[in-house]
């Protein structure tokens, strides 16, 4: 698994969107990779992410000295990844510790399905882990048909891809 945070300006984020990736149960299961791209930014990311690069060696930050699109540094990350399933976090995302697991296990049983993401839930308040949030805002994602690539983003924050679906369509 590869695991692409983009990042900027979020130092505020970064620190708790990298602790949360690490508990997650696929490590003690799978070759897991975190790769954050530092995309230009002014705040002192690059540096959080070298603090736990000393506990966790399958975490590395590529730093880019301009601005770039969420877009581009997605591609830039899983351009540099090695993963057959590749998910994004967002820094101000939190995850059930076994969130990515179960993802994974869900593509594994379908070997038909290119995605997996499930239902999320809403916090105000900054840096709230998964287990405090008190789940009283859901945000089921919407049910599929093509013209949802059109009118909306369906699937939402935090799916897993297989990388096979890059090499058939492209990034």
């Amino acid at each position: 698994l590869s695991i692409i945070v983009s990042t900027y300006n979020s130092s505020r984020f970064i620190k708790g969107c990298l602790f949360d990736l690490v508990v997650q149960s696929i490590f003690k299961k799978l070759n897991c990779e975190i790769i954050v791209i530092d995309s230009g930014s002014n705040e002192n990311e690059s540096e959080i992410v070298g603090q736990f690069h000393q506990f966790y060696p399958f975490l590395k930050c590529i730093k880019s000295d301009n601005r770039l699109s969420l877009y581009e540094a997605w591609n830039l990350g899983i351009n540099s990844s090695l993963g057959q399933y590749i998910t994004n976090a967002n820094t101000d995302d939190r995850h059930h510790f076994k969130c990515l697991e179960m993802l994974i296990k869900k593509l594994d049983e379908n070997p038909t399905f290119d995605v997996a993401y499930g239902n999320l839930y809403k916090s105000t308040i900054p840096n709230e882990s998964f287990d405090v949030n008190d789940k009283s805002v859901p945000c089921h994602p919407q049910r599929f048909y093509p013209g949802s690539f059109l009118l909306h983003d369906f699937i939402g924050a935090q799916p897993v891809w297989r990388r096979s679906l890059h090499e058939r369509i492209g990034m």
